[in-house]
């Protein structure tokens, strides 16, 4: 940004104050032109780590069930592949408890140590049998981790 030249008169009347107010105008131009580079290269990156994040998600989307629930187990959103492999529809397990498609051969106590382990913020793995729609059983190597916020509570 071309500065213009003070004039003697402006710089007798105003003093330093004018050559400061200049120099303090430069150097807020100077951050902004900064800052926005900086803005940029952040924007750059989320773009990169959005890419490599919808990648990731289509490849676990193939290979994986993936759901989430909310604090009491309630369904809050699955993916296809766990459509397809529960046999179940979206209605049919929206909102409800994941036990829907649980087999009754799986023991109580895996899920009472299920619960007990996320609800002290740790990751749960165990081989889950389930049932699908039609009966048919099915197994699952589960891995549940709670969402906690950025202060660490669910």
């Amino acid at each position: 940004m071309n500065q213009p030249q003070l004039s003697v008169l402006a710089r007798l009347f105003a003093g330093n104050q004018l050559q400061q107010a200049a120099e303090q105008l430069k150097q807020q131009e100077q951050a902004r032109v900064e800052a926005e580079a900086s803005l940029a290269r952040v924007q750059k990156q989320l773009k990169e780590v959005e890419a490599e994040l919808k990648i990731r998600t289509e490849i676990m989307n193939v290979t994986s069930i993936v759901s989430e629930a909310d604090k009491k187990g309630d369904i809050l959103s699955i993916n296809e592949k766990y459509l397809e492999i529960s046999k179940y529809s979206r209605d049919e397990l929206i909102g409800h408890p994941h036990s829907v498609t649980r087999h009754p051969d799986m023991p109580k106590e895996t899920f009472k140590q299920m619960w007990s382990t996320i609800g002290r913020g740790n990751i749960f793995r165990g081989v889950i049998k389930n049932r699908a729609k039609d009966g048919t059983p099915y197994y699952v190597d589960a891995v549940v981790a709670p969402i906690l916020g950025d202060d660490g509570s669910r």
